[in-house]
């Protein structure tokens, strides 16, 4: 069950509520304008706000379609409770005494795991020259989500790509997870890959393409391997934070040397997680976190703020525009600061 955390006090404002069970009919009156997805019911003398889709309307009334209280909870800031049923704007909320009722979710915080706020990243961290032979070697860590990410740089082309005039370069990426970098097994993929590693592979090497100018790149390719040694959520989007500084690194060499010149990396990329768990926009989610997200996105930006990539679905009910913009500048926030942890690796 999820734990939530009193920001803001909140007290009881219909001390008898209105409370029913299945089959019940109510008389329905107007929907709330605050809380979209409330209507106000009243039946056997007392009234109160009940979620729209616990009803079956008809016309002027609605049948209950399961047991109901509208039983505030009241609450003071420091407060712990735990619930995981959301209804427009509200948790069904316990406290560790038994005392059950309805709160809204703009008095509450979400506390996560690992104690972090919602808008905090997982403690992060970049270790370069994780292996000795790969022009550019990272380790990159995102909590317990770990990612080796390795550039090779080879001077020959794809097929397709030989002999054009001017010569193009190309970079490809390849994403693949340990079988024991979960909490069970998974079978080694030794032929053919999985759907999901496929289309991993095919957004890490989109992004990071995005990054490099590859009329700049001679007749060279850059094949970006990154392999999850330990998994625990957002495996994509530190391949590619982590796949780029290795980029980085690995291009260093043939731009000091003059080989390149500098403007060949010409965009700076980070990715971050986002989502909307237990009712609150969460930044970087964990798998425990990811696991019960009404939505999740991924997102691909630059350091100057544009997007290459956007993944986002609803896991359940649709999300408005409004949310995905604060999931938007959630991310962007987030990318900020992984762009800036960049930069002091490659200052270093």
């Amino acid at each position: 069950m999820t734990t939530y955390r009193a920001i803001k006090p909140w007290h009881i404002h219909y001390p008898d509520p209105i409370r029913g069970t299945v089959g019940d009919r109510l008389a329905l009156g107007r929907r709330d304008d605050e809380y979209p997805g409330w209507i106000w019911a009243e039946a056997d003398g007392r009234a109160g706000w009940v979620p729209e889709s616990w009803l079956r309307i008809e016309g002027e009334s609605g049948i209950l379609l399961r047991d109901y209280t509208a039983a505030e909870l009241p609450l003071e800031p420091g407060d712990v409770v735990n619930g995981d049923l959301v209804e427009g704007g509200w948790l069904w909320s316990t406290t560790a005494g038994g005392q059950a009722g309805w709160a809204p979710l703009d008095c509450l915080e979400l506390v996560r795991r690992d104690g972090r706020r919602a808008a905090d990243l997982r403690p992060v961290s970049f270790e370069i020259g994780f292996t000795r032979w790969a022009e550019g070697s990272v380790l990159a860590r995102f909590g317990d989500t770990h990612v080796l990410c390795n550039v090779t740089i080879e001077n020959a082309l794809p097929p397709w790509l030989k002999n054009r005039t001017p010569p193009q370069g190309w970079l490809t990426a390849e994403y693949a997870m340990l079988p024991r970098s979960t909490h069970s097994r998974s079978q080694r993929e030794q032929r053919w890959p999985k759907g999901r590693t496929q289309e991993i592979s095919r957004l890490v090497g989109r992004s990071l393409r995005a990054a490099v100018d590859l009329s700049l790149l001679g007749e060279r390719t850059l094949t970006v391997d990154c392999d999850v040694l330990q998994a625990d959520g957002g495996t994509r989007t530190a391949a590619i934070t982590g796949g780029w500084l290795a980029v980085a690194l690995a291009l260093r060499p043939l731009i000091v040397a003059g080989q390149l010149p500098a403007v060949v990396l010409q965009r700076q990329i980070a990715a971050v997680s986002v989502g909307v768990a237990g009712g609150q926009v969460l930044l970087d989610l964990d798998y425990s976190e990811d696991s019960i997200a009404e939505v999740d996105l991924n997102v691909v930006m630059t350091a100057t703020g544009e997007f290459i990539e956007v993944q986002g679905t609803a896991e359940g009910a649709p999300f408005g525009r409004d949310q995905l913009g604060d999931l938007l500048d959630q991310a962007a926030a987030g990318i900020r600061e992984l762009n800036r942890q960049q930069n002091m690796i490659l200052n270093m």
